[in-house]
């Protein structure tokens, strides 16, 4: 039995889904191939002894912890690599054939750390939506500094969701954080409204049905908030 350890290090590349993002998990996909030797020459195979496989943990526990991450498992596994490479030889120019590589494939899955995420980067985004809520308690000499600051906090949850897009690469689409931001635009919005209706109403003569308005939006606006946390909870938790 021949017998041989080798330590590989290089940079791995790999594709990653954000649509979840910052309730993502994602799987970090090593792969190593030996193009210079066939299958036939040579199969990588799962030392299975030598790693104490399978573990109890996953083998998570001999990986070095991540600041914002949590490993889950690891999975070790046999790949092949498919070629139509004639590698050269002469012989080969007009047939079809096909070359096998045998490949060792490592994939270690990875869950982000929400629960720190938020509390580091969501407060900002708690206070605005109470800021916001306390507005809809003003007075109606108040309106002015109403629509004021339902509009500022639209703008400065803007920068935020900015922010914490710049953390990302460039993806063509949606994550789920994003949605959450959309939610409260809509409702900043909403406060905007019934506020230049409230006002409205007040300058024609109509205090009660303003107030009516107000009591609404007191009751729908912290209605809302609550079904946006409780989607995500059961959505993502």
């Amino acid at each position: 039995l021949h017998y041989s350890l080798y330590r590989v290090r290089g940079d791995f590349r790999s594709t990653f889904d954000f649509h979840d993002y910052p309730f993502d998990s994602q799987s970090l996909v090593l792969r190593v191939t030996n193009p210079r030797m066939t299958r036939e020459q040579v199969i990588y195979a799962i030392d299975t002894f030598g790693l104490k496989l399978p573990r109890p943990d996953g083998g998570v526990s001999q990986l070095p912890a991540l600041a914002n991450w949590d490993f889950t498992h690891v999975i070790y596994g046999s790949d092949t690599l498919n070629s139509h490479s004639t590698r050269g030889q002469p012989g080969a120019f007009r047939t079809n054939n096909e070359t096998q590589f045998s490949g060792f494939n490592a994939v270690i899955g990875i869950k982000r750390k929400t629960l720190v995420f938020l509390i580091k980067t969501l407060l900002p985004l708690l206070l605005l939506v109470l800021v916001v809520y306390v507005t809809l308690f003003f007075p109606p000499s108040l309106t002015k500094e109403r629509l004021t600051i339902a509009i500022s906090a639209m703008l400065a949850s803007a920068v935020l969701l900015t922010a914490i897009n710049s953390q990302l690469t460039d993806v063509g689409y949606t994550t789920a954080i994003e949605y959450g931001f959309y939610a409260f635009f809509a409702l900043c919005l909403f406060c905007v409204i019934v506020g230049l209706l409230t006002e409205r109403l007040h300058s024609q003569k109509n205090p009660e049905l303003a107030n009516r308005f107000d009591l609404a939006t007191r009751i729908i606006y912290p209605l809302a908030t609550v079904t946006v946390f409780v989607y995500y909870y059961f959505r993502y938790h």
